[in-house]
């Protein structure tokens, strides 16, 4: 249909600013990929695992396709060649921000009694690091693991960012002590 009616060929090149070659979009996607090759039935798997440790070992050993191994972008080989794997960090991250709240949302509509099983999980994930995070710590705030780390976030998203400190008892404390002229 292109040449009968002679439109041009679209091309959404990805984009790459700010971001490391390894978490270019094109390895991105090529990882997940190999996931769902590999995982046949992935979702009933993901609902059926317990623990950490059977949540990640799906996720363990996924990598981008051969291809990927000398490539960051398509057409332009590397230097030097190197198997880009998933790290633990990053699996981490998936399951954080992927995994546990698909698993929670089909649990809580099939009504299992599975509240306290996931905060295990929670419990088991390290915390996460990011700038949120680090001036909580700034701040005095032990952050042992992800329950706590994503409670942190929750909070600064919905009541730091949003300018509620009045609201908020943290927020109060710390308006409370602070100097009245610097607010200004």
């Amino acid at each position: 249909i292109t040449h009968k009616c002679q439109l041009e060929p679209v091309v959404f090149p990805p984009a790459l600013l700010r971001l490391r070659p390894p978490n270019f979009p094109t390895l991105r996607l090529s990882q997940p990929a190999h996931l769902y090759s590999r995982e046949k039935m992935l979702f009933s798997k993901i609902i059926q695992a317990k623990n950490n440790a059977e949540l990640k070992s799906l996720f363990q050993d996924i990598s981008a396709s051969e291809y990927w191994d000398n490539h960051y972008t398509f057409g332009k080989k590397t230097a030097k060649t190197s198997v880009k794997k998933l790290s633990a960090h990053f699996i981490n991250l998936i399951l954080l921000n992927a995994v546990l709240p698909v698993k929670y949302a089909y649990h809580r509509f099939t009504d299992e009694d599975t509240a306290s099983q996931m905060l295990d999980i929670y419990t088991e994930i390290p915390a996460e690091d990011n700038h949120i995070i680090r001036q909580w710590k700034n701040l005095g705030a032990e952050i042992e693991n992800a329950l706590q780390s994503q409670s942190f976030i929750y909070h600064y998203s919905h009541s730091c960012f949003t300018k509620k400190c009045l609201n908020c008892s943290i927020g109060f404390q710390l308006l409370k002590h602070h100097d009245r002229t610097d607010i200004y």
